[in-house]
């Protein structure tokens, strides 16, 4: 039936969720894999977001833009990469490719400190730390614990 290539029937849990579809219809990877590691060299458009006790982190795959086709701004507490493509062609004919992803700076990190490197295989890696908290106070007091009968 013609309605099959829209609608394939295949058993399994969840076969419209693992894309699976999109590449039977299009022959094409539209970079949902991630491996258990999180981002996995090769997979569109897939990012991974560290948010460690002094840094936050996000490696976001790029290989489709070259460097100049990608944008890492800080705007207000938010973190904003923007890239962009005009139309060309690639194996399947022509593509125009276009992306926006926004991240929430969480409390601690410091805009005006935030690095972005692009590596030789397309991995964007942008790093903001974080404030260092200031040592304790050598005011001790011990508190005394209340035994409840």
């Amino acid at each position: 039936m013609a309605l099959d290539l829209f609608f394939p029937h295949q058993s399994g849990p969840n076969y419209w969720d693992s894309r699976q579809w999109l590449e039977t219809l299009f022959g094409q990877h539209f970079g949902l894999d991630v491996a258990a590691g999180g981002l996995r060299n090769g997979a569109d458009g897939v990012s991974q977001v560290v948010n460690a006790g002094d840094r936050f982190a996000v490696r976001l795959d790029c290989r489709h833009f070259a460097p100049k086709e990608i944008t890492v701004k800080v705007v207000d507490h938010q973190l904003v990469i923007h890239g962009k493509h005009e139309e060309r062609t690639d194996s399947h004919g022509w593509i125009q490719r276009e992306f926006t992803r926004r991240y929430v700076l969480p409390d601690g990190c410091e805009p005006d400190k935030v690095l972005s490197s692009l590596d030789g295989t397309g991995i964007l890696s942008i790093e903001a730390p974080k404030k260092a908290l200031p040592p304790p106070d050598n005011k001790e007091r011990v508190v005394p614990i209340a035994i409840k009968k």
